[in-house]
């Protein structure tokens, strides 16, 4: 599994574009519950209940993929052991870099793990069958959230700054969390336009 700097900064690539959809999904799922909660009330037509949970089942479905070891994937441990493995290809000096980030990365997941378990369970539990309650009632993913908001933030945030900063030390571009931060923002102000559109007119 030792693999060339070149060949991590592929496998690192995929990870962060399939975990970004994630982190997207939520940053629509976030602004769409902001505005029903300042609306107050509750809106469960075609148009709102498909978005809200395809976007739930998106972020679900890449934070948990991202974090789960799986033998036929890429994730987070298959990637930090395939830095580990390549140290004779990397360097002392790179293969150090690098290591260190992983570890403060590690901490940092450990430091949310049972977020991240109970993510994993979602994912088993909700997304992979069709949930009655959920095709009914839209909103009850809202209501009923079985991972706090505030939990759920605190996981994506841990993951997706943990990634971004390791690219940093795999010598890539320093300006890719200033491309996503702006992604971020623009979606924000585009998911609310939409909302105020549809139901605010």
């Amino acid at each position: 599994m030792s693999k060339s700097l070149e060949e991590l900064k592929h496998i690192y690539l995929r990870l962060v574009n399939y975990l970004l959809s994630g982190d997207l999904a939520f940053v629509i799922l976030k602004s769409i519950r902001e505005e029903l909660l300042k609306d107050n009330e509750t809106k469960d037509d075609i148009f709102i209940g498909t978005v809200i949970i395809s976007s739930y089942n998106t972020m679900v479905l890449t934070l948990a993929n991202s974090i789960k070891p799986n033998s036929e994937s890429i994730h987070l441990t298959y990637f930090f052991n395939c830095v580990r493995e390549s140290k004779k290809k990397l360097g002392d000096e790179k293969y150090n870099q690098i290591m260190a980030h992983i570890g403060e990365f590690e901490t940092e997941l450990e430091r949310v793990s049972k977020i991240t378990k109970a993510i994993i369970e979602l994912r088993d539990t909700t997304v992979a069958h069709v949930d009655r309650k959920h095709v009914n009632n839209p909103s009850a993913l809202f209501k009923d959230q079985p991972i706090s908001w505030e939990d759920m933030e605190l996981a994506i945030t841990v993951i997706s700054c943990g990634l971004l900063e390791l690219g940093k030390h795999l010598g890539l571009s320093e300006n890719l969390p200033d491309y996503i931060h702006l992604a971020k923002f623009s979606l924000t102000r585009k998911t609310k336009k939409v909302y105020d559109m549809s139901y605010r007119q």
